[in-house]
């Protein structure tokens, strides 16, 4: 679902998603194997970090015991080595859309059952590099 949320407040949204987030667990108990993801995307600096933070808040007190944050500011390959010093991409797209598509594919277990994890990269804000594997993805419910 796509809304405009330029004109609400933090608390406003975070409350719009909030009974979004709760539509998608109403749904999901028809499948429980399934993983439930949100994303939360835009342009660098609107306040997208913020208004995670504030989301966390509300939705720690509900029945969610595994959330995982996968940051996708990870470098892209460049074409054009000469200006990566000046033109940083920091979102890598073809790797985004696998690690989505291997998410949805694998099975979501149940607590008690065996830990895994899938492995997702950060970035090193200080250093503009990418950590590979570095966010850890439990397949648990």
């Amino acid at each position: 679902m796509h809304m405009d949320y330029s004109s609400m407040s933090v608390d406003q949204i975070t409350t719009v998603m909030c009974q979004h987030i709760a539509s998608l667990q109403d749904r999901q108990i028809k499948t429980p194997q399934q993983r439930m993801l949100v994303a939360l995307a835009g342009v660098p600096a609107p306040g997208k970090s913020t208004i995670f933070s504030a989301l966390m808040q509300k939705i720690s007190g509900h029945d969610v015991k595994y959330i995982t944050v996968v940051p996708m500011a990870t470098l892209a390959t460049s074409p054009y080595p000469g200006l990566a010093p000046r033109r940083r991409v920091t979102f890598d797209a073809a790797a985004f859309v696998q690690l989505v598509v291997r998410l949805k594919k694998e099975t979501v277990t149940l607590a008690h059952d065996h830990e895994s994890w899938i492995g997702a990269p950060s970035l090193n804000h200080e250093m503009q590099d990418p950590v590979a594997d570095d966010i850890k993805i439990s397949f648990k419910r």
